[in-house]
């Protein structure tokens, strides 16, 4: 069952009776089937800067909840976090009988900017590293999200070659030109669909680490700071193996598409992050070029420009060609043994 969405006055209202909160003004962000966003303006200067998140269905509440949890966990562990507002009960996530919402201070800096230089990538692997050693330990461990995760592992090959197609069929483009390029960009994403098995266990999956992880550790939910850590939001709190979330910011294919350096940036992100946790199985590294390669095959983007289409088929590419080299390289940082693989 869906509640409805308040409206400014209702929101005023809601965020005086919860947190005291005195509006200044109210901006909405987006509007989904589960969640409305506001960015809101609060008279106290410690709160000036505030997102808040209603949750409109019983399912939105439940998936938010550890996510926010998690967010405090890190926050405890000094990993730096978005500050979640307590409501006048001690909630992070505010339940009444007119509805739920949670409140967090915005942050100050810009998103992440792609793509990702050698030096950010260093920074960014330590701050991965330090928040995976804290949400290993997290507790109720999150369910298994298939969906989410497990394309790269368990779709069957037909069906990823269908879900190509089907994505490919919902791209907005015009002329002739532009439909042979997107033609030649799902023809080259389906010249994969031989290599899928043999890439999936060329991972060793019974070899990864399955814990509980952010989720969502990705451009839009990280901050940089030049004071120091970047800031993360967007929690998830989602059960995965530890290796797919490595790969989709290590090896993200913007970096690859249009950064000459991107496989230094890479491995320079996979060093940083073993120094800082080595006690993490050196396989979890290695599997994560070929992760990457079948979460972009298995995740083509429904609706997307052609162009995010390029630098898909791009990155794609790029990181077939250059595996063997990827697989030296990390095969040092980890401390795993040189063999053909």
């Amino acid at each position: 069952m869906s509640e409805p969405e308040w409206d400014q006055a209702e929101l005023r209202w809601q965020l005086r009776r919860r947190y005291s909160l005195t509006v200044v003004s109210a901006q909405p962000l987006s509007r989904g089937q589960d969640t409305a966003r506001w960015q809101v303006v609060c008279a106290q200067p410690r709160f000036k800067a505030t997102t808040v998140v209603q949750y409109l269905t019983s399912s939105a509440v439940e998936a938010a909840r550890a996510g926010l949890d998690m967010s405090e966990l890190c926050r405890a562990a000094d990993i730096r976090t978005a500050e979640i507002l307590k409501d006048h009960q001690h909630n992070l996530m505010s339940e009444t009988g007119d509805g739920s919402c949670s409140a967090a201070c915005s942050p100050t800096a810009r998103p992440l900017q792609l793509p990702i230089g050698q030096a950010q990538a260093e920074h960014l692997g330590m701050n991965l590293a330090r928040l995976h050693t804290t949400t290993s330990v997290y507790r109720p461990t999150p369910a298994d999200p298939i969906a989410m995760e497990g394309a790269w592992l368990h779709m069957p090959v037909h069906q990823a070659m269908e879900t190509v197609e089907q994505a490919a069929a919902c791209v907005p483009v015009a002329g002739l030109q532009a439909r042979r390029r997107l033609a030649a960009c799902a023809g080259a994403l389906r010249d994969l669909g031989p290599r899928i098995e043999s890439l999936r266990a060329q991972t060793r999956p019974e070899a990864l680490t399955v814990q509980a992880v952010h989720g969502a550790y990705l451009p839009h939910h990280i901050h940089p700071s030049f004071e120091g850590p970047p800031q993360v939001t967007g929690f998830r709190a989602t059960t995965a193996h530890l290796a797919w979330e490595v790969a989709r910011i290590a090896y993200h294919p913007q970096t690859i598409a249009h950064c000459p350096q991107w496989a230094a940036s890479a491995t320079a992100f996979l060093a940083a992050y073993r120094g800082k946790d080595a006690a993490v199985p050196g396989e979890n590294l290695l599997a994560c070029a070929r992760i990457a390669l079948l979460h972009l095959v298995t995740t083509p983007p429904r609706s997307a420009s052609l162009a995010a289409w390029e630098t898909r088929t791009n990155a794609v590419q790029q990181l077939l060609h250059h595996l063997p080299h990827l697989d030296e390289a990390v095969r040092t940082i980890a401390g795993l043994r040189s063999h053909p693989v």
